[in-house]
């Protein structure tokens, strides 16, 4: 320590303009064993009564296991961020006052917004909205959700996420395309459970919409070519009549297909043929 102090103390006949000046200031010294710490320096010159420098007033704080923390947290943190812009799945962290704080690259691609352009702003609806309106993400922050069932098509609660939200729908224009996207939205909160921010995660679900409605299209198709065939057609399960079309409907003397739902199949059939149905 009192190499240190010396160390403090031998700009003091630099510091006759700094009398009654008060510093800080952060340095690197090795102690007696040798090892590298993280110091604080607090010092003030003082001049004796004829207005010379007399003496130097200092104080020295270890701060290495705050600058390790603070190195740590600042580490922490860049990982996290890395972990979000390198993740296949788009997304976006605003704050409290709905300022975007992370906008990823796979956001950027699947929007077509960059990041520049809503970082640090409340604009992260642009991507989406032609017009200003809240995102699900600004309903997580505010609390409000009365009026997520008007804007949304699909609204829901996240299994396994307390407080998380879930919709859907179809958009116009997303990045210059027609898409169908799921939002998901969360809380995110520091460690006295305060809430901070609220991360938006985008999952463009079009093909799998598009494949659905291409199904339904078919099944409809060849429910329709079923139904008009001049062939009687009867679909019957565990022994009971589930379809018939109209043909059969007429074959069997029934007034409509609808009838026929619910009856024995075997009744169909002649008494002499039953023991082969």
């Amino acid at each position: 320590q009192g190499d240190l102090a010396r160390l403090a103390l031998t700009d003091v006949d630099d510091g006759a303009d700094q009398a009654g000046q008060f510093q800080v200031f952060e340095s690197t010294l090795c102690f007696e064993d040798g090892s590298p710490h993280d110091v604080l320096f607090y010092k003030a010159v003082f001049n004796d009564t004829e207005g010379r420098p007399a003496g130097l007033v200092g104080a020295i704080v270890d701060i290495s296991e705050r600058k390790a923390s603070e190195v740590a947290l600042a580490e922490q943190r860049e990982f996290s961020q890395n972990l979000l812009q390198n993740s296949a799945v788009p997304c976006f962290v605003i704050d409290v006052n709905h300022k975007v704080l992370i906008w990823t690259r796979a956001c950027e691609e699947l929007t077509g917004v960059a990041a520049a352009e809503v970082l640090g702003s409340d604009r992260h609806w642009h991507a989406f909205y032609p017009e200003k309106r809240p995102c699900l993400g600004d309903f997580i922050i505010d609390g409000d959700l009365e009026q997520t069932v008007e804007l949304y098509e699909s609204i829901a609660d996240l299994p396994f996420i307390p407080e998380g939200l879930r919709a859907e729908g179809w958009f116009p224009d997303i990045g210059g395309k027609h898409r169908y996207l799921l939002f998901e939205a969360a809380p995110i909160r520091d460690s006295s459970g305060a809430m901070i921010a609220a991360i938006e995660t985008l999952h463009d679900l079009t093909g799998l919409k598009q494949v659905e409605q291409a199904l339904r299209e078919s099944e409809q198709s060849s429910r329709s070519l079923i139904e008009r065939s001049p062939d009687a057609i009867v679909v019957h399960r565990d022994g009971k009549v589930v379809f018939v079309n109209q043909a059969a409907a007429r074959l069997f003397a029934a007034r409509a297909p609808e009838e026929m739902a619910g009856i024995e199949f075997a009744e169909l059939v002649h008494p002499d043929y039953r023991g082969l149905v």
